[in-house]
């Protein structure tokens, strides 16, 4: 759905799934990489950005020394820096 570009539609399938599989890394990192191209092509949403964190923090529990974390990371940094959202707490 998102290499069609319904970004939305990507992301409900993938919060579904969570629901169902809600330790699935594979599904987490999918989630993640699909909120965070709907945010960076439609706009921040605050709590599609806030969800984007919390599932970050979910695959951080879970797979701390990931590189794939690490790119993960990366792209939500980028991604508010490009809306002006403040990365600092």
């Amino acid at each position: 759905m998102a290499r069609q570009g319904d970004h939305r539609a990507a992301v409900a399938t993938l919060h579904q799934a969570l629901r169902r599989t809600p330790g699935n890394l594979k599904v987490l990192y999918a989630a993640v990489q699909a909120i965070l191209r709907q945010l960076d092509e439609l706009g921040w949403e605050a709590p599609l950005g806030d969800q984007a964190g919390t599932l970050i923090d979910r695959i951080r529990r879970l797979d701390a020394g990931s590189a794939a974390l690490e790119a993960l990371l990366t792209q939500y940094s980028g991604t508010q820096r490009k809306y002006g959202i403040s990365t600092t707490a």
